[in-house]
């Protein structure tokens, strides 16, 4: 990747020297983010921007000065160092390879990697106000159908370490766009400033102006949408105070590389706080809503869009025994649904006071290239684990892979507020006072020299009705070296559905060696998977063990749905609906036993294309071909574990230290 070079000018030339620095990130994610990272810059309102903002211009310049050249036939003579202040309208702008092109300015980077343009250094106040930086920009290279236009915003508060404070990027073309870049990343230092360039080739620009913008009125927060349902669902934001009505706005988004919006309903004008949107096929698409407030004539920015992409739950659910007293669990169909996660658990009972073990990860099934110097970053946004983990059920946002620890780009998170984390299956973390202990072993790697690579552990409560999960308890381990060392963290507030969340603020954070404990007295409950798998059908057929008769089976289901990328290499986000609340079905003691009768012996057989283990102990499970082929493995520690088969044919299935033929 190639690295990037920062000119900077001088803070004031008749006092200090000028100050030339590189600025090179210690490791440096690419400019071109992954795609589902991209940023959409869609004009927000037809209004003009002094019509719906009150404009502090910080600089403004329309190089209407440089009168040299023309767009398709720059100025020959180069720009470089400081441009000369009668062709700016406020001096000490500076360049590199740059030119004046009729009114606009040209920025070399076909020929020179490092050509840019800088604004003067700006003193900026600690107002709590983003800066803006609008501007047009064209590409400069007919060579080219495509590149893009970035901004850096550089901090020289300290001249002595000037450092990239903040940037963005949007697509570039061969025709005049307006661009809108929102910088609101926290300040904390006073002096800054900007340097605008292409990426990979030759840019123009025109009109640059850095401001802070103050809405005349202020716009609403918009809130959760709710009544999700097959035909539409309800939009829902907060009240403006003195707001006479709202504007409120649904639309989808195009596979374009801009990312435009295709408008379902636009504008549509609302007296009170929530807008009820129908005939609609919500599952076939996924859904932004946006909502602005008006005072008079006076519209407010709009608030950000609230993402809707889900499926309806599961209903009718039935429960029926076969034969040979096993449950078969059937529910409606969900249209959209990919296939179904059906979850079940019994009671596991502690036989004196003990340590438990809820769950416990060292992700040696993670092969990888990837070190903790060159991970494997550029990987789908959303990621299902089950092929790593020990326990079904784990999943990330924003991944990275080392060989042998699971990685999550914080990077992704400080520069574009795109979470990164790390999330357990639900548990029951009821037991002992909810209270949970979480150790675990970490990494910390920098993207930029900047980074403080800090982790938090957290404990989440799961609220499935409303598709909520609320932080009850965090800890935050900070400065982690770029070495492996151990952490242990007590968390409290757990509930009887809860999940273990390890998120990652700034660079890249490494997880190793995951066990999550919990001490229970003689007597005391908790749940235990019993099974845990996916089906196409939307129903399913559960043996019942020995070990469960007597007892109650608890379970739910959520349909899913797979978002493919455009070549269909990879899933680039799974759409799971809510899950049904809870059903608990009451085993009998009596029936034909899925283990010999008192003897709690492990089982294995096939029926239908799947192989079941009865797995009274939870041990690992391995199955292989007769070429000696390992062909699925289940560590969840389920004591029923249910593998789809791919072809009929003899399998060897080993469980723990037992080995058994099926065919």
């Amino acid at each position: 990747m190639k690295q990037l070079y920062t000119i900077l000018a001088t803070l004031a030339v008749s006092v200090l020297p000028t100050i030339s620095q590189q600025v090179v990130p210690s490791q440096t994610i690419p400019v071109k983010l992954p795609k589902h990272i991209e940023r959409m810059h869609a004009p927000e309102s037809s209004k003009s921007e002094s019509e719906i903002y009150d404009v502090t211009m910080i600089l403004s310049e329309d190089f209407e000065k440089f009168t040299k050249g023309t767009v398709e036939k720059p100025d020959t003579e180069v720009l470089d160092g400081f441009i000369d202040s009668e062709l700016t309208q406020a001096p000490y702008w500076s360049a590199q390879s740059v030119y004046q092109a009729g009114g606009c300015v040209f920025i070399d980077r076909a020929n020179d990697i490092n050509a840019n343009l800088c604004s003067p250094i700006l003193e900026l106040p600690d107002n709590g106000k983003p800066v803006v930086v609008t501007f047009k920009g064209r590409l400069g290279d007919k060579t080219y159908n495509h590149d893009w236009v970035q901004v850096y915003m550089i901090d020289v508060t300290d001249p002595n370490d000037p450092k990239t404070f903040t940037n963005d990027y949007a697509n570039c073309y061969d025709e005049w766009k307006e661009y809108k870049f929102v910088l609101d990343k926290a300040r904390k230092g006073t002096d800054f400033f900007f340097q605008f360039s292409g990426y990979d080739t030759s840019v123009l620009f025109d009109d640059i102006e850095i401001k802070f913008l103050d809405p005349k009125v202020t716009p609403p927060v918009a809130s959760a949408h709710s009544d999700f349902h097959l035909k539409g669902f309800t939009a829902n934001w907060e009240p403006v105070e003195g707001a006479d009505s709202y504007l409120v706005s649904l639309y989808t988004i195009n596979s374009d590389r801009d990312k435009t919006r295709n408008y379902i309903v636009k504008d549509q004008q609302v007296n009170g706080t929530s807008y009820a949107f129908s005939d609609i096929e919500t599952h076939e698409a996924t859904y932004y809503y946006v909502v602005k407030a008006k005072k008079g004539n006076t519209e407010s920015p709009e608030s950000k869009a609230i993402k809707v992409n889900g499926l309806i739950t599961p209903t009718d659910i039935q429960v029926t025994t076969d034969s040979s007293g096993n449950l078969e669990i059937s529910w409606s169909e969900v249209p959209g649904a990919d296939y179904y996660e059906f979850m079940a658990y019994r009671q596991y009972e502690a036989k004196t006071d003990e340590t438990f073990v809820v769950s416990e990860e060292n992700f040696d099934k993670l092969v990888s290239s990837g070190t903790p110097l060159e991970p494997e970053w550029d990987l789908p946004e959303q990621e299902e684990l089950d092929g790593f983990t020990n326990q079904p059920g784990w999943i990330a946002q924003n991944p990275a892979h080392i060989n042998g620890a699971y990685g999550l780009v914080g990077y992704y998170y400080q520069q574009y507020g795109s979470l990164a984390f790390l999330e357990s299956p639900y548990m029951d973390l009821s037991p002992n006072g909810g209270n949970v202990n979480v150790s675990l072993d970490l990494y910390g790697a920098y993207v930029d020299e900047l980074d403080i690579c800090n982790a938090i552990v957290r404990m989440m409560t799961v609220d499935l009705e409303n598709q909520k999960l609320e932080t009850v308890d965090r800890k935050t381990i900070v400065d982690l070296p770029a070495e492996w060392t151990s952490h242990s963290v007590d968390l409290k507030g757990g509930t009887n559905l809860s999940t273990i969340e390890i998120l990652s603020t700034a660079g890249y954070l490494f997880i190793d060696n995951i066990l999550i404990t919990q001490q229970l007295k003689a007597g005391e409950k908790a749940k235990v998977i019993y099974s845990d798998t996916k089906t196409e059908k939307n129903s399913i057929s559960v043996p019942v063990l020995d070990i469960l008769r007597g007892q109650d089976i608890v379970f739910r289901v959520r349909a899913v749905r797979e978002i493919w990328d455009e070549m269909h290499f990879s899933v680039n986000e799974y759409v799971r609906g809510a899950y049904t609340g809870e059903h608990s079905y009451s085993v009998a003691t009596s029936g034909i036993e899925g283990v010999e009768s008192g003897s709690a012996q492990v089982k294995v057989m096939i029926e239908n294309g799947t192989l079941f283990v009865v797995n009274p102990d939870g041990e690992a499970v391995e199955v292989f071909d007769t070429t000696g082929r390992n062909v699925a493995s289940d560590h969840s520690g389920a004591q029923l574990v249910t593998i789809p088969l791919d072809s009929k044919g003899i399998y060897i299935v080993r469980v723990a230290d037992k080995t058994f033929k099926v065919l």
